[in-house]
């Protein structure tokens, strides 16, 4: 994660959002490989929308 060099931060950082933020517990593997691959195609998607809505206004 962003904050795993620094507890410090992360200390703060929950103390400010009035959260207590455990990344292991909250995403299995499963889960974030899961989230990548829509995050993936979602991308390719608009990609793709993209290049066909350029393409159309040549």
């Amino acid at each position: 994660t962003a904050f795993s060099g620094n507890n410090s931060l992360l200390q703060e950082f929950q103390e400010k959002m009035g959260i207590q933020i455990n990344w292991q517990e909250l995403l299995t593997k499963e889960e974030t490989y899961f989230i990548v691959v829509i995050i993936s195609l979602v991308a390719i998607l608009l990609w793709l929308l993209f290049v066909k809505v350029s393409s159309k206004r040549k």
